[in-house]
C-alpha cells in the first residue's frame, strides 16, 4: 500500500495534494522537503525502510526502497 511503505510514501510525494489522504499530508510534506520517505515498522513488524521516487519522462512514477531490520535501521 502507498500509505505504509517507504516507496509508496515517496510516490505519494510526487502526486498532487488532492490525491494524498489528508491525514498523510504532514508526513508527505516532509518527504517532499527531504526527498526521502521512511517506513518505521509500519508495513512489516521488525522491518524499516528508506525510499525515493522519480517521475519518468512519460509521467510514470517509479519508486524504490531499501529495507533493513529495524534494530539496524539508522534514520
Amino acid at each position: 500500500p502507498l500509505h505504509d511503505t517507504a516507496n509508496g510514501k515517496a510516490a505519494l510525494a510526487l502526486m498532487a495534494d488532492t490525491e494524498v489522504p489528508d491525514a498523510l499530508l504532514p508526513e508527505i510534506g516532509e518527504v517532499r522537503r527531504s526527498g526521502i520517505a521512511y517506513d518505521r515498522d509500519e508495513h512489516t513488524a521488525g522491518i524499516s525502510a528508506a525510499g525515493i521516487a522519480a517521475r519518468l519522462q512519460d509521467g510514470q512514477i517509479v519508486a524504490i526502497s531499501v529495507p533493513a531490520p529495524t534494530n539496524r535501521f539508522r534514520a
